[in-house]
């Protein structure tokens, strides 16, 4: 179990370098590296590991929506801009210069003996290393073990400060039996406003396990 811990991409490793180096990361799009048809559509597949349909160009239904692994998020129809991916995220986005998502999909699940608790020690403690201080000492604001009605999708509200800046955290979190993912929220404050309490709840609400 304290070999899933540590990791060298387990959960949120250097925090703060992967997180703070987001905020000033310009909106931008891989480059497209391959394509093949899968039933019946063309599908289109870029440089940082997504993958997208090329009719969604053009409007497609599923337009707006990005794939990470095993989860399908649709979050720029939720006004969030895309943004190069870093660190340990497969995905990243921003929005209105206040707000920042990734999503952390990982090759190890319940199958392999991960357990919620120690997905949960693991954020605090990679929250506590950036920060410099000690895991008991990051406040934690909420924690929900059912998120949105989804059995499984549990949650944690976190205040870590990083280089004498409070930024609060919010984390939707998921073991699956072959994988583990997260979605990452994050932004400057010491709580979670109204108004990114509002884009956190549409945007886990827009995301998908296929």
């Amino acid at each position: 179990m304290s070999a899933a811990v540590n990791h060298p991409k387990a959960l949120i490793a250097a925090l703060a370098l992967a997180l703070v180096s987001a905020l000033g990361a310009a909106p931008s799009r891989a480059d497209q590296v391959g394509a093949s048809v899968v039933d019946g559509r063309m599908v289109i597949l870029d440089s940082d590991g997504t993958w997208r349909y090329a009719d969604e160009e053009e409007g497609g239904d599923e337009a707006g929506c990005d794939r990470a692994d095993t989860l399908e998020v649709c979050a720029t129809k939720l006004g969030w801009t895309k943004t190069q991916a870093s660190g340990n995220f497969n995905l990243m986005y921003t929005h209105s210069q206040k707000y920042y998502f990734g999503v952390i999909a990982e090759p190890y699940g319940s199958t392999h003996g991960m357990k919620y608790q120690t997905l949960q020690a693991a954020i605090l403690s990679n929250a506590a290393r950036a920060a410099a201080t000690d895991a008991k000492k990051v406040p934690v604001i909420a924690t929900e073990k059912v998120v949105q009605g989804r059995r499984g999708l549990r949650s944690i509200t976190y205040r870590p400060t990083l280089q004498g800046t409070p930024f609060v955290f919010y984390n939707a979190y998921q073991i699956l039996p072959e994988k583990s993912v997260q979605l990452v929220f994050w932004g400057i404050g010491k709580d979670v406003n109204p108004e990114f309490k509002s884009l956190i709840k549409e945007t886990v609400a827009s995301s998908t396990f296929k």
